[in-house]
């Protein structure tokens, strides 16, 4: 996967499986650190469980993940969205 079919997707989250094959590694890898140490990743990751269940799943905003790509820096809320 490309950073331009990255960008012509039109969904606004990514699985842990298509953020990982974008950035070259394993997907379990992925889900281990945005669990344990998301601020390792640079860019947000929703990690959630669901009731019940002993799986975990995680979660990349689409448009956080290129930001940090094309701008090399985290992702920071603007601050209409933070108030």
């Amino acid at each position: 996967m490309t950073l331009e079919d990255l960008k012509s997707m039109d969904k606004e989250f990514l699985t842990a499986k298509e953020a990982a094959e974008f950035l070259q590694m394993d997907p379990q890898a992925l889900r281990y650190t945005a669990r344990m140490a998301p601020q390792l990743l640079g860019f947000p990751v929703i990690c959630f469980q669901n009731e019940g269940k002993v799986t975990w799943h995680c979660k990349v905003p689409r448009r956080a993940l290129i930001s940090y790509i094309e701008h090399g820096k985290p992702w920071v809320l603007p601050d209409a969205v933070t108030t």
